[in-house]
Formats: structure tokens, sequence, C-alpha cells
């Protein structure tokens, strides 16, 4: 296994830090839900928790963890479900709250794929993947039981984060609830004296894996090979190979570094927030602002433009609840969040510009062109007019704004003058964000310089330049480019009562949500009832029974609502009488559920349009009529009738044990989970000959495994320690889709894991010795010579072609993910880590910074100098190079697959709590310093690129940070 370290600066200050403290670790908030019988004597620790999950984790208000459309005793919980604190999220650097999660909730699996500052972009799933098709797998996130977008939400706003994975948590939330929900609460108002809270943090964001090029020396040799592997003559003279590599002239004879030179390599992000909260009986009040700055990512010539052309990071957000108390039976509760988010760019926006600029910068050698020529005109040529410093100063600049709004609306009225027990709930809520776009873009011309030679004598007369495009003037433009809103209503009954040993409690309301993703596009609503009922028999015996109802006018009429049931049980066996004299099982309960919920499918994609189920026509190209043929408005059928669209159907059975031992120092949950998934929408399942995407509801999936997590809490005088750790085994597959006949076995997709990745298998290197003519034909895949990827000819037919093709690697989602963590304080000092790591997958990369001069010119790295030269027989490590005639490498096949497995060093952090007594003197009631690592080392199987980056690693690279920060409270 290659060792790869990350920013070992950071990672030596950090642990020289350690050397000097003695620090207090935030220990596991891992001991079950208080309850009559409990052991109280590892409590304080236990509310300090790094990790919490399932029934291990205590709310800030006791035992009481949000669910959905309410709140849940702890110790009452039937389902699986996992829970951590705000506080434990809040100092992590970086600005999308669900990378924070990563490896801290057992079940929740993160997959980073972007490090750009305000956008790192993640995958979210919840237990792996149980579906293959349309729908997708990812889990959905929603804020105060509102959709919205995660990257939205300040980490100091969080009161805690609940993951919701089995039927009986999710089923109620009707046809999306499949995939598992994460729910975040936001913090509120509360009855007390004034608090005052500031949080102040400033990070180095520091990229890691950006591919590393090959300086002009090497690029133009392995060039000269490249041409003569496929029969032609070398482009470089030895006089020039030497040049570049003397650099005596750079302005014949380049030698660009585009990532060093144009590449920042740390940045600074700045992240400040106040909240100020109190209240009494009758009102209670929570504000919140915050802001975060980014210095930007690029190096820019700040000099040369009166604006900005790096990118920028300029958040602001702002929070605000009310609570009031209209009498003894009626309350509201008003919460309002807005947040605007300001980013700049050289030149004209796109939602993926840094992306465009690496895919520059990668596909650019070295030598194509000298930054600045020597008349100090921006260098270029016809086939490189993008010169790197004129894209990122030269070309004007866009501004990106969103302005976002978030709000709800509850109303509670107690009605025990009716009814003792019952309540009525009204809930309006909306979320909404608008997007606005200022372009002051402008072109630049290149100059490429021309010797001019005497005709005679042929020496040089003087050198010219020639111009390539042209200096224009600053055009502007401002437009609008989305506008998302989404509305929801809800409006129902809560019914609580207790009765000797005997407490029921249900809910019943009809709920209303309508999304409409831009201006211009019609709205999707879901409607319907939803319930959920709860009996509890001498705090020993649980049942939960919940259920949904709910339609949407995407359906066809008649097929159009879902019913979505759920039931849960336990059994409290730690409160027992034949327990009682079990003194080292502080706790012990046996859960089980089992349901059913559904997985719906997007209507704004290009599979599956809106209002699937009805025919649709457009107008089409037109087409010649009449004598002499005159061109006439045409029609087509754009959208096949589809009655059959629905639905997936998402079958989960958990069975689950939480425990805890030793007066509370032990804890364990561990849950079992089997998902079957049924009417997946499935494209293929239709003849080609039909002429026309139609998805069919025939598909089936499975997905199975183990998630759980085990903690030791313990303090000792004044030392207190925790040592935690959380993971899931997901294993699925692929029952039923439709296949269409596969000539052999090995082929066939149905039975394969899901997201089984599908090429040739890798024999050996063709070499000088091979008879072409007597192996199997491999030229479908492309013409092929000596130091060519050779693949098995599976079924003996002497030809390579897709019937060789069978699975050769994993999914490139986890199958096996964990998180360990630990921790201890003593003294005010405070410590604490996270380690976290996957297996079980695998990946393929491809594009500039994995082949060699990709589209005949590109780059080349390091790993290219081991390629297959004449005489290497089979010890190369990789192809021989080429320009053109490189197809027959570049299909998928094992030769490029790479094992996923990493384990990350994610989070550590240090701090230290100032005394009561010495903050009394100056009136704080908290003042804590830290330093904190995210991102800081990682071990993986590879070392060119990030485990969790994109295929074609063109996304900013996910960033290492350390940071130095204060909390402080009055």
């Amino acid at each position: 296994m290659n060792l790869k370290w990350r920013n070992n600066k950071y990672i030596c200050l950090t642990l020289i830090t350690v050397l000097f403290c003695s620090i207090n670790g935030l220990a596991s908030d891992g001991s079950l839900a208080k309850i009559e019988n409990r052991k109280e004597s590892s409590q304080s620790i236990q509310q300090e928790a790094l990790v919490q999950d399932t029934t291990q984790s205590l709310a800030n208000d006791g035992n009481i963890i949000p669910v959905l459309y309410g709140n849940k005793e702890l110790t009452n919980i039937t389902g699986a479900i996992g829970h951590i604190k705000g506080e434990v999220v809040k100092n992590i650097a970086g600005t999308n709250r669900i990378n924070s999660l990563t490896g801290m909730l057992a079940g929740l699996i993160v997959q980073q794929e972007d490090g750009m500052p305000g956008k790192e972009n993640a995958k979210i799933f919840l237990r792996g993947r149980s579906s293959f098709g349309v729908s997708g797998s990812q889990a959905l996130v929603l804020v105060d039981g509102i959709e919205t977008e995660i990257t939205q939400v300040s980490p100091y706003d969080i009161e805690s984060v609940t993951v919701l994975k089995d039927a009986v948590a999710t089923a109620i939330y009707g046809l999306r609830g499949a995939n598992g929900i994460i729910l975040i609460t936001t913090k509120r108002g509360k009855e007390g004296q004034i608090k005052v809270n500031v949080n102040a943090q400033a990070s180095l964001v520091k990229p890691s894996d950006f591919p590393q090029f090959l300086g002009a020396a090497d690029y133009a040799t392995l060039y000269n090979e490249a041409l003569t592997n496929e029969g032609g003559l070398p482009m470089y003279t030895n006089e020039d190979i030497s040049l570049y590599q003397n650099g005596s002239n750079p302005f014949t004879h380049p030698n660009n570094n585009y990532i060093s030179d144009y590449m920042q390599e740390q940045t600074i992000q700045q992240h400040y927030n106040l909240d100020i909260s109190g209240g009494n009986k009758t009102a209670q009040y929570y504000f919140m602002a915050g802001y975060v700055n980014n210095s930007g990512v690029f190096n820019t010539d700040d000099a040369l433009n009166t604006y900005k052309t790096n990118s920028g990071l300029d958040l602001t957000d702002i929070h605000t609840n009310l609570n009031f108390a209209i009498n003894k039976r009626l309350t509201f509760n008003v919460d309002l969040k807005a947040k605007f988010d300001r980013r700049t760019s050289p030149g004209v926006y796109a939602g993926n510009f840094e992306g465009a600029i690496l895919d520059n910068i990668y596909s650019t050698p070295p030598l194509a062109y000298p930054i600045f020529n020597e008349d100090e005109s921006l260098g270029g040529t016809n086939e490189y007019r993008d010169n790197v410093f004129g894209k990122l100063n030269n070309s004007g600049y866009s501004i990106w704004n969103r302005t976002y709004l978030l709000g709800n609306f509850d109303m509670n009225w107690d009605m025990a003058g009716l009814l003792e027990g019952l309540s009525m709930r009204t809930r309006m809520g909306f979320s909404n964000y608008t997007d606005n776009l200022l372009n002051r873009s402008k072109e630049f011309a290149v100059y490429q310089p021309v010797d001019v030679l005497d005709p005679d004598t042929g020496e040089l007369i003087e050198t010219v330049y020639d111009k390539i495009g042209q200096d224009t003037e600053m055009v502007n433009s401002y437009n609008m480019n989305a506008n998302n809103r989404y509305f929801n209503a809800e409006f129902g009954f809560n019914y609580a009562k207790e009765f000797g040993k005997n407490a029921i409690s249900a809910m019943l309301l009809f709920d209303r949500q309508e999304y409409t993703p831009k201006s211009v596009q019609l709205s999707r609503i879901y409607q319907g009832l939803k319930g959920s009922f709860a009996y509890y028999y001498d705090s020993k015996y649980l049942l939960d029974v919940v259920f949904s109802v709910q339609g949407s006018e995407q359906f066809p009429e008649g097929n159009r609502y879902g019913t979505f049931p759920a039931v849960g049980a336990g059994w409290i066996v730690s409160n027992e009488d034949f327990m009682s004299d079990v003194d080292w099982i502080s706790f012990l309960k046996l859960r089980s559920s089992y349901g059913v919920t559904g997985n719906d499918f997007n209507p704004y994609s290009s599979a599956t349009p809106y209002f699937a189920y009805i025919e649709n026509y457009q107008e089409g190209q037109g087409y010649p009529f009449g004598i002499p043929p005159a061109g006439n408005q045409g029609f087509y059928e754009a959208n096949i009738q589809n009655n059959a669209i629905t639905w997936e159907k998402a079958s989960k059975l958990n069975v689950g044990i939480d425990l805890s031992l030793f007066n509370d120092k032990l804890s364990l949950n561990a849950d079992y989970f089997q998902e079957k998934n049924s009417d997946i929408l499935i494209e293929g399942a239709n003849p080609q000959i039909f002429g026309a995407s139609f998805w069919f509801p025939v598909g089936k999936g499975e997905n199975k495994g183990f998630d759980g997590n085990i903690s030791w809490t313990q303090q000792i005088g004044g030392f207190k320690y925790f040592v935690s750790a959380n993971g899931l085994i997901a294993k699925n597959k692929i029952v039923e889709q439709a296949e269409q006949s596969r000539n052999y076995e090995w082929m066939e997709r149905t039975g394969q894991m899901i997201g089984a990745q599908f090429g040739y298998v890798f024999d050996r290197y063709f070499t000088e010795a091979d008879d072409l003519s007597a192996l199997p034909d491999q030229s479908q895949l492309g013409s092929y010579q000596a130091g060519d990827l050779k693949y098995k000819d599976l079924n003996d037919d002497g030809i390579i072609d897709d019937n060789d093709m069978r699975m050769i690697a994993k999914s490139d989602l986890p199958q096996t993910f964990y998180g360990i963590s630990g921790g201890f304080e003593v003294a005010g000092f405070d410590f604490r880590i996270l380690l976290q790591g996957a297996t079980d997958f695998d990946r393929f990369f491809d594009g500039n910074a994995i082949y060699e001069f990709v589209g005949g010119k590109g780059n080349v790295t390091e790993r290219h100098l081991g390629r297959w030269q004449t005489g290497a027989g089979q010890n190369a490590t990789y192809p021989r190079l080429g320009i053109q005639q490189v197809s027959n490498n570049r299909v998928k096949s094992d030769y490029w697959k790479e094992d996923g497995s990493y384990l990350r060093l994610k989070t550590i952090e240090f701090g230290y709590s100032f005394n009561d007594k010495l903050l009394e003197k100056v009136k704080m009631k908290k003042l804590r310093i830290y330093v904190s690592g995210y991102n800081l080392a990682t071990w993986g199987k590879f070392d060119f690129a990030d485990p969790e980056a994109t295929n074609n690693l063109q996304a900013y690279p996910i960033s290492s940070y350390l940071t130095a920060g204060v909390n402080i409270g009055f």
C-alpha cells in the first residue's frame, strides 16, 4: 500500500501541539436513553458527545430527538435512527455541512467530489444502494422539515442532525422516503436569560492532488516516441529538447508549469458568527448572523484591473426564530432564514468555471506557447488560443448572486378543553432561491512569433508577431438564470395520553408540497394523509404504526396515490423484573420494524418527462412538400404515452439491538437491514425496434447488511475520555432488470451488484515476438501493435468483441464505510480525532490526468515514464505511447481499475476553555480557543488522485483545512 500524506507541514504542527497540550475530549454521547432505573454515573461526559448514533444519543433537551413531523423519546424508538448534536460539527471548516458528517453516523455514506470553496459537492447515501433506475438512490435532506440545499445551512445554526434509515422512520414521508432522510434541525429560542455567542475562525485551505505534469523536455521526448511508435517522424530535435531542459530561451522554448503558476497553493477562508437567544414563558427569541469569505483559488494580477477576476466567495446568512404563547393553549412559532451568496469568476460565468480552467491547464502542454512573448504581448497559437494568464486576467469578470429565503410558520392549539391530550397543529412553509448573473466579459488577442528569414542566406532578419483573435471592449449582460420555489402546508391533530402503565400517542395530518424548479416550468405537487400511532406499556413493550397515503399529478389517473405503511416493535429487556439483579447491564432493548416506502422519479429530466402518461407533440424541423418542393412545418411525437409510469416500492426490514453496560461505560447498537425494491423504472425493458425511449416499472433490486456503533466512555477523577467506532457493511444486487438476452453468462448484469462495472479482461502486453495474425483479432477495438494491451478471448472465438466483456470491477460506491473516533479532556484542555475510511469499491479514471496526449496534444505525467518500450516485455507499467492510434488501449478494461479503499484523517481538534472564575471577572460565560485540521492526511492504494475525486479529475481537488478559532459566550 502506498502511504500518501497531505499537507505534511500541517500534520507536523498538529502533532507538535499535541505534545504541549493535555487535552479534553468531547466524550461520546453514546449512552442509551434515560429511563427510570438508569445509572447516572457517566452522564456528564456523555453530554459532551462527539459521536452519537441510533438510540444511543441524548438530544440537547434530554432524551427527546427530532423525527419527521415531531419529536420522539429516545427510549421509545423502535426504528433505525442516528443522531448527533450540532456542537459536534460547528467548528469543522468548509461550507457544505454534509461533508462534515462523514464518518460520524453509522449507515451514512458521503462521497465528496469537489473541493471548490463554497461548492464542495457531495453524493449522499444511507445504507448504500437498493435501486438502479432513473429515480436514483441518494438520500433526501430536510432542514426543519423543508426540502432545501444543505449548503444553505450555517454550521453554528445547527441544533442537531438526525438520520432516518428504516421504514418506520421514513414511510410517513410517502413517495420519497425510500432512500432515507437526513433531518437537520436548527436552533430555537429558549426560556432563560439572554445568551450571546460569538464564533470566529480562519482557515488555510490547501487543495490536494493536482496532477503533476512533466516538464517540456520530457514532454518533447515522449511526444517524439509516440510519433515514431505510429510510424511518424520526430517533431522535436535534440537541440530543442536541450533548450527546453536548460531554459536558456523561454520565448522560443518555454517550459510552463500552469498549476504552480496560476493555481493558489493555499487560500484563506474566514468564518464569523453571532447568535443571541433568550426569553420568558410568554416569548422566546433567537437571532443568528454569519459571514464566510474565501480569498480565491487562482493566481491573478490584481494590479492589472480595477476589478477582481479571481474566484471569490462571500456568504452572508441570517436566521431568526420567535416563539409566542398567546395564552395557555395557543402557541406560534415564526422561523425565517435568509442567505446571500456572491461568487466572482474570471470571464463569462459557468457553473463549473473552475473545471473549464482546469481542463485548459490539463490539456495544454508546457511548451505550447510562452505566457508572454519577448515584446511582452500574450503568447499563443491558432491551436492554443486560451492563454492561461489571459483567461484569468484579460477576459473580464462575472458575478453570480443567489438570494435564498426559507420560512416556517407553526401554530399549535392545545384542545384539552375538548379532549385531554388532543392538540391541533398547522404549518405553512416555503423555500426559495433566485440566481442572478452579471457578466462583464471581453475577448483578448494572442500573438505568435514568426521569424522572417533572408531568402538568400537564410539568416534571421527580424521576428514579427501574428495576431490571433481580437481585443474587444467589455460586453455587459444581466439575467436571472434560476428561480426555485418550494411550498408546503400541513394541518392535523396530535393526541397523547397516559393511563396507568399504558401510554399512547397519535398523529393525523394532511400535507401538501409544491416544488417549482424554474419560473418557466410547471410545479410538481405531492399531497395526502399521514399518520402515526404509538402504544407503550409499562416502559417495556413498544409499538409504532405509521402510514402515508400520498399522490402526485405525475401519475395517471387511477394510479395516482400510493399507500406506505410501516410497523415497529420494541422490548426494553432491562426493565423486566428478572433483570433487576443484573447490575452490569444498564440498558437493553430489542427492536424490529418492517414497512413499505416510495422512491419517485424526477419529471424535469429528459429521461422521464413531465406528464409522462400524456403523449406530447412538438414542432419539428419541417419537410419539403409540393412542386417545386417547399419547406413546410412539421410535428413529431416528443413523448410516448406511458400509462405504466409509477413510483418504486421499497420493502424494508430492520432488526436491531441497543445495549449499555457497566454503568453506561460501554454502549452498543447494531442493526441488520434488508431492503427490496420493486417497480424500478427500466428504459431497456422495451425492444430497440420500438424506436423510442420508454420506461417500464419492471426492475427489482435488493440491499442488505449491517450497521452500528460501539463506544466506551469513562471519567477517572478529572480525566474524561471516550473511544467510539461506527460502520456499515452493505451488499446489493440487481434481482431483475428485463435484461436483453446475452450470448454468455458472464455478460449478464442481472444478479450482479448495483453499479458493477463491465469491460475487457487484460491479459498481457503485445510484444515484438507476437505473430498478431495467430492471435485473437482485436481490430474492433482499434489498431494495435507491440506494447498495446492484449485482452482475453473469453469465448474462444478468435475475436475480441462485446462477447468478451464481463464484470471487471465493483461499484464505485463503497460497500464498507466506517469512522473511528476518540478524545479526552482534562484541566480545561480538550482533544478529539476522527479517522474515516471506506473499502470494497473500485475506481476508473480517465482524461488528461491519466492518458497521454489526449486529443493529439494533451499532457504527460510521471506515470507515463513507465511506458512499454522495445525489449520491456511484461515489465512496463503503462502501454506504449501513442498520438492517434490509442483507442484499443483506452477501452474500459481491468488494466485501468484502481482499488478505491482509503483511510482518512478526517478531523482533529485541540482546544482550551478558560475556567469560570476567570471568566466571571470579565463578564463572560465561555471562552474557548482551538486549532483544528480537516482532511489532513489520506492513506490509499494509489497516489495520483484522491479516492473520491471525479473520474476525469477536472473538478477542483478536495481540500485540506488548518483552522484557528475562538468560541465566546456571554
